[in-house]
């Protein structure tokens, strides 16, 4: 899927343009999602490796994303009908921040529109990010 979006003036810096791209598929029967992701900003490119774990006892699915800027993501997914809601915490130059953000899909599976909001405290949130995604064939098939 390709991304075009921007971020919001917050507490990780200016705001500006989002462009990129997501690249997942399933591995180990299913069970863990791996994705590959690129994002481009006005003054930096970030590139994040995704690991998506479903527990079957709590049925709930574990994310694991870690960036090529030091930083690591960690939580939990959520979803509902064609909603993938995010719940995670990570760290930024030593400080600790949670985000939330939503994944809708549109019915027809071409588009998904997301968003985040992020918190320093839990308590108060702030917009994030706000972006579209486009699904694209791959090279090579029509």
């Amino acid at each position: 899927m390709e991304i075009h979006g921007r971020v919001q003036t917050g507490p990780l810096g200016p705001g500006g343009k989002l462009v990129g791209n997501y690249d997942y598929h399933f591995a180990l029967n299913g069970f863990i999602v791996e994705g590959h992701t690129t994002e481009q900003t006005a003054d930096s490119t970030t590139h994040f490796l995704e690991i998506d774990s479903y527990d079957p006892t709590t049925r709930s699915i574990a994310t694991n994303v870690y960036a090529d800027d030091c930083s690591h993501y960690s939580g939990i997914i959520t979803v509902s009908d064609e909603t993938a809601t995010w719940a995670v915490k990570f760290v930024v130059a030593d400080k600790q921040y949670q985000l939330r953000q939503a994944f809708i899909v549109s019915k027809d599976g071409k588009t998904a529109q997301e968003h985040g909001e992020i918190s320093e405290d839990g308590k108060t949130w702030i917009p994030f990010f706000i972006a579209t995604c486009t699904r694209v064939e791959a090279a090579g098939k029509r």
